[in-house]
């Protein structure tokens, strides 16, 4: 994939996913301050990269001693980060937030991140969380997306996800919760309503 003949396309191809997933962010934050969805974060829930992302992600690729997943770095070109934690009584029901796995992906160069050598455990690279406690990758990676947890979720199959789920993909184990939360149908189709395809 990094040989010059498909790289471009490549990265192409990378770059439309993430436009389209910074575009269903948006929408999504926009319906659920709509829906009086109190964000965690108040009015930072969500920061879009500006014009130093690509010189950031630059130096941290040389960091790391080699490049990111196309997917990843195209994801952090586009958004610095977002986090949709927050509370609403049918989305984000009160028994457990985190349940409903709101979309958090963290900024790579957030100061507060974890970077962690790998050498320091007879590894090679690095392993850098993408959201506090739950999914992380291991850098650097030539690929085209990465493997984000060990459950073997992949990074643009869960942005797809993400899209179905209108920000929420935990309501897809809803099966699994108590039946005196039940999934908030209404509220989702809305939230996922033009969504563009990734």
């Amino acid at each position: 994939m990094r040989d010059p003949q498909y790289f471009d396309d490549a990265s192409a191809v990378a770059h439309e996913t993430m436009r389209r997933a910074r575009h269903n962010v948006e929408q999504i934050i926009e319906k659920l301050r709509g829906l009086g969805y109190r964000f965690t974060l108040g009015p930072e829930a969500y920061k879009p990269a500006d014009s130093s992302a690509i010189g950031r992600l630059d130096d941290f690729e040389g960091t790391i001693g080699g490049p990111l997943p196309l997917s990843i770095r195209h994801w952090w070109e586009q958004m610095e980060f977002v986090c949709l934690a927050g509370l609403h009584e049918t989305l984000t029901p009160s028994f457990d937030v985190d349940a409903t796995h709101p979309l958090t992906i963290w900024d790579f160069s957030d100061e507060d991140r974890e970077l962690i050598d790998l050498t320091e455990r007879g590894q090679t690279g690095f392993q850098l969380a993408l959201e506090r406690d739950a999914y992380a990758i291991r850098v650097p990676d030539w690929s085209a997306d990465v493997n984000i947890g060990p459950d073997r979720l992949w990074f643009v199959p869960y942005l797809r996800e993400v899209s179905q789920w209108g920000g929420f993909p935990g309501w897809a184990n809803a099966q699994l919760w108590p039946t005196k939360f039940p999934i908030p149908i209404k509220e989702l189709s809305y939230l996922r309503e033009e969504l563009l395809l990734l």
